[in-house]
C-alpha cells in the first residue's frame, strides 16, 4: 500500500519587529496555528497572489491556537534566538508584532507499509526538505480525527 496526497497546514504570519539594544530588526514570521511548535517560516515580502493557489480540501489540520497564544509562542521563539546568539550581547530585548494574516501550507505526505507496519513520510512542498516527528504528528492526528477518518472512508486517494 502506498499513498501520496496533498495536507495544508495552517499558519499566522506577522510583522515582528525586534529591539535589541540600538539594533532594531523588522521581519515577517509565520508560526503553526496548530500547537505553534513547528519550524518558523520566514518572508521577505508577505506572498504574493502569483504565489498563491486556492484549494478546497479536507485535508487540512486543525486550528488549535488563537492569535495571541501564537504570537506568545513566537515571541519565546524569537527571544531564544536571539540568546542563542549570545546571552551577553542581549540588552533590553523587546519583541512586538501585529498579525498580518493567516495561510496554509502545503506539505506531501506519504503513506506505506514496511514490515507490517504503516507509517508516514512528510515533505514540505515549499521548501522541498523532510519533516521530523512534530510534523507527523499533526498529520497522525487529523487522520485519527473525525475529518480524516471521513478521507479515508470516502476512498479518495491521490497518487
Amino acid at each position: 500500500m502506498q499513498v501520496v496526497m496533498d495536507f495544508y497546514v495552517p499558519f499566522h504570519l506577522f510583522q515582528v519587529r525586534v529591539s535589541n539594544g540600538a539594533k532594531r530588526t523588522a521581519m515577517l514570521l509565520a508560526i503553526d496555528s496548530v500547537k505553534g511548535n513547528l519550524d518558523l517560516y520566514g518572508f521577505e515580502n508577505p506572498p504574493s497572489s502569483e504565489q498563491r493557489i486556492s484549494i478546497e480540501t479536507e485535508r487540512v489540520a486543525q486550528v488549535g491556537i488563537d492569535e495571541a497564544c501564537a504570537f506568545s509562542i513566537l515571541e519565546s521563539k524569537v527571544k531564544r534566538e536571539a540568546y542563542l546568539k549570545g546571552f551577553f550581547k542581549v540588552k533590553n530585548l523587546d519583541v512586538t508584532g501585529t498579525r498580518v494574516e493567516g495561510l496554509h501550507v502545503p506539505y506531501w505526505v506519504g503513506v506505506y507499509k514496511r514490515q507490517e507496519r504503516v507509517s508516514l513520510e512528510v515533505l514540505d512542498a515549499v521548501r522541498g526538505r523532510l519533516e521530523g516527528a512534530k510534523l507527523r504528528e499533526v498529520v497522525t492526528e487529523w487522520f485519527l480525527s473525525p475529518a480524516g477518518a471521513a478521507e479515508q472512508a470516502s476512498g479518495r486517494r491521490s497518487l
